[in-house]
């Protein structure tokens, strides 16, 4: 029984082992890409999507504001307000969604944050995200 339990023991220690090992190029791998020079977003894009997660991108259009989404959520050091999502029409007619940051909720109005509603053709670099896995 001893045995048993030391062997199992022995095999979940090497399990951590590996994880950690996993974990830790994992997040070399992400901070790489992150820190990179920004692509053309069809160069980020030429190896799948999978293989386009956290890779930096420059891209330029123009904001619908129009068509802004505001997510309400609250930040730890920051207080109640929401994450700006605005989509970004290309020359080519493509449309993505751009997560522009966080605003309290005094700010939620487009027309209290004048100085964010750009307009004509921007430029934005920023880094493709696919998805957020939900949080406990």
């Amino acid at each position: 029984m001893t045995l048993a339990a030391l062997g199992v023991l022995v095999s979940l220690g090497v399990w951590q082992l590996q994880r950690s090992e996993w974990k830790t190029a994992l997040i070399a791998a992400v901070e790489a890409r992150m820190a990179s020079a920004p692509l053309t977003l069809e160069a980020a894009l030429a190896g799948g999507l999978t293989d386009a997660e956290f890779r930096k991108v420059r891209i330029a259009g123009v904001f619908d504001h129009a068509k802004e989404l505001r997510l309400f959520t609250q930040r730890q050091d920051e207080g109640v307000g929401y994450a700006i999502l605005t989509p970004l029409t290309r020359a080519d007619g493509a449309t993505l969604l751009v997560e522009r940051g966080f605003v309290p909720q005094v700010l939620a109005e487009p027309s209290a944050r004048k100085e964010g509603q750009a307009e004509g053709v921007v430029t934005v670099t920023g880094w493709i995200r696919l998805k957020d896995e939900p949080r406990g």
